[in-house]
């Protein structure tokens, strides 16, 4: 009964069809009819339509039907155009929304319109289970399951919790999703605070949200509302070319998308007070005031202004993909050319308005493919840290201060309570573990990056000797009786299968906050390009050095020696020419974890992550403040 229903209401409404304008349509599912176009001609025809439906024996209610006209919802009745006035006297008007198919009591095909600020629904929706997610994060966190929960906690707000609204934020106008964004950061403050346990400032929060080589932990859902509007105008400017030829196969022929439509205008505008010029076609760059705003900082020497949004082509696979996932690819390219512009801006301002110290931290702790320990994707649990680790690496990255009022240095000269206490104040410097040199603790990063990279090259195939004389490297220092030969030790010596020659690698691990680097604020990599200098006058040319800064930046000649080591495994069959990546950021954690391993030392947390210096049997040797007051970090 209800087929021939429906069967008769088409062969009524569809010589209708014939007489309706260009921009008009009709959509029908079961006995409901949805008229979209000109209230012109609805007014006109409407009568007309009555009577169709009466001569095929169907009745229409009126007070059932709707008229909804979201362009002049904020207008009185008798404000309204003359023909949408007409239709209105007609049939009752809606305001914010209006039913098109199905009806409540048939819910699984109710369909409602709202206006864009309503488009949101759903997104809220969403936000509401990410933070079910982060919850649960949190929770796994504080369960203390096992020594890396912590960094599991991360990975789910990081890859799943912060990237919830990605898909809205491309097809909602941002003022609409504004609201659901704040909450939905703030949510993941909250939630990283707890991680690290303590509050976050909004500028703590702001590095948190750069990418890993501008120094922060590449959580972008922590970005500004700019975000989303870089996402809605690179959704807009890579589909208003398909959109005439979509809007034409379902009956409604438009106009071409002008680039100044309503929405997409207002995203242009506010990428562009942020500094990002976007314009149609994918063009991409920094506005001028941006420029110069980088220019002043440090990061210009890492990338050039030009460079920031350079565009990169599909690859060939991309390209020979379907059309769907060819968009798809260009989409990500284009908003991420865009997010570029946007996070070097912010960089450029947070630097700025750092103090030396924040400031110092930032630029060591990013530079080219620094970050991978908060933002990679790992393969198994153990290339996670260890909580304690996790957390005080974390703290010290955005400049979290972990310590407590009058905390001293616990690092000693030796073991137990024979040994002499460093005992300087870790305040107001949060860095000086990295400098301390209370001890043997400061070598363990150099032990810990030679032992590492060594066991990556046998891994690949090579053979590695650790602490290794090399005789070639020789030399006679001192005059007359005191003049003597000069060993050279090399950290690593590498070979490979099928090559007939070594690779001499001299490791170390060097800290920005150290005094002698009074320029390592301005200067990208300082400390690194220092250390490769001295190894060179020490050496010569024939030594590869490969230096880390305390805080993960990798010295431009390691950096071409990770390239040099993988190409030659690979040439070997031993590893995948593509293993740069890996080799870098397991290098990044073992450095990472080292100098981690002396910030918790240094508070005195290296017998128990509960045991407080207080319940320490006392060290003998200077004491230069009150006892430091431990707190539990976690397993």
């Amino acid at each position: 009964m209800q087929v021939m229903f429906v069967v008769g209401l088409e062969r009524t409404l569809r010589p209708l069809d014939d007489s309706m304008p260009q921009g008009t349509t009709r959509v029908g599912l079961q006995d409901d009819e949805t008229f979209v176009g000109s209230a012109a001609w609805m007014a006109d025809n409407f009568d007309e339509l009555e009577r169709r439906l009466a001569g095929a024996g169907h009745r229409l209610r009126r007070h059932k039907c709707g008229v909804w006209a979201p362009g002049y919802d904020d207008l009185a009745d008798h404000d309204l155009p003359d023909d949408l006035k007409r239709l209105a006297r007609m049939i009752p008007r809606k305001l914010k929304r209006i039913e098109l198919l199905g009806s409540d009591a048939n819910a699984d095909y109710a369909t409602h319109a709202t206006a864009a600020p309503d488009l949101s629904e759903h997104a809220t929706e969403r936000a509401h289970t990410a933070q079910l997610t982060i919850n649960a994060a949190v929770k796994l966190a504080n369960a203390h399951t096992d020594k890396k929960s912590y960094p599991k906690a991360w990975t789910l707000l990081q890859k799943s919790a912060a990237h919830a609204l990605d898909y809205d934020i491309r097809i909602t106008p941002p003022e609409a999703m504004a609201a659901v964004l704040a909450r939905h950061a703030a949510a993941l403050k909250q939630a990283l605070g707890q991680l690290l346990g303590a509050p976050l400032s909004q500028n703590t929060w702001r590095r948190a949200a750069l990418p890993g080589h501008l120094g922060g932990l590449a959580i972008r859902a922590g970005g500004p509302l700019t975000l989303a509007h870089a996402a809605y105008w690179a959704s807009y400017d890579l589909h208003s070319a398909i959109l005439p030829g979509l809007a034409e196969a379902l009956g409604r022929p438009v106009q071409p998308v002008h680039p100044e439509e309503h929405f997409a205008r207002r995203s242009r505008e506010a990428l562009s007070a942020a500094g990002v010029q976007v314009e149609p076609r994918a063009s991409v760059e920094l506005t001028a005031g941006a420029r110069r705003a980088l220019e002043a900082t440090p990061w210009h020497l890492d990338t050039k202004p030009e460079l920031v949004c350079k565009a990169r082509p599909l690859t060939d696979d991309q390209r020979q993909a379907p059309p769907s996932i060819c968009r798809q690819a260009a989409f990500n390219k284009l908003l991420a050319r865009i997010c570029a512009g946007l996070e070097t801006v912010e960089a450029s301002r947070l630097w700025s308005a750092a103090t030396k110290q924040d400031a110092t931290a930032m630029v060591s702790a990013g530079g080219p493919g620094t970050g991978s320990t908060w933002s990679g994707t790992y393969r198994s649990p153990h290339e996670l840290l260890q909580n304690a680790h996790w957390r005080v690496a974390t703290a010290s990255r955005i400049g979290v201060d972990m310590t407590t009022p009058h905390a001293v240095c616990q690092l000693t000269t030796g073991t137990g309570s024979a040994g002499e206490v460093c005992g300087r104040p870790l305040r107001p410097s949060l860095h000086h573990h990295e400098v301390c040199k209370q001890g043997a603790a400061h070598l363990r990063p150099h032990r810990n990056l030679a032992t590492t990279l060594a066991a990556l090259i046998r891994r690949a195939g090579g053979t590695a000797d650790v602490e290794r004389y090399v005789p070639e490297l020789y030399d006679h220092v001192g005059e007359g009786a005191e003049r003597h030969v000069r060993v050279a030790i090399m950290d690593v010596v590498a070979h490979f299968p099928g090559t007939l020659s070594q690779k001499w690698l001299d490791v170390t691990v060097r800290s920005a906050h150290a005094e002698r680097y009074e320029r390592a604020k301005a200067t990208p990599g300082l400390a690194a390009r220092t250390a490769e200098g001295e190894k060179h006058a020490r050496y010569g040319d024939q030594v590869v050095p490969v230096v880390f800064e305390a805080l993960g930046r990798l010295g431009s000649e390691g950096a071409d020696a990770l390239r040099t080591l993988v190409s030659a495994a690979a040439a070997a069959a031993a590893c995948s020419p593509h293993a740069v990546g890996r080799w870098r950021a397991e290098l990044e954690r073992a450095v990472l974890y080292s100098v981690a391993d002396n910030h918790l030392r240094s508070l005195g947390l290296a017998c128990s992550p509960c045991t407080t210096h207080a319940q320490r049997p006392p060290a003998q040797g200077r004491q230069l403040g009150p006892p430091a007051q431990g707190r539990q970090l976690g397993d």
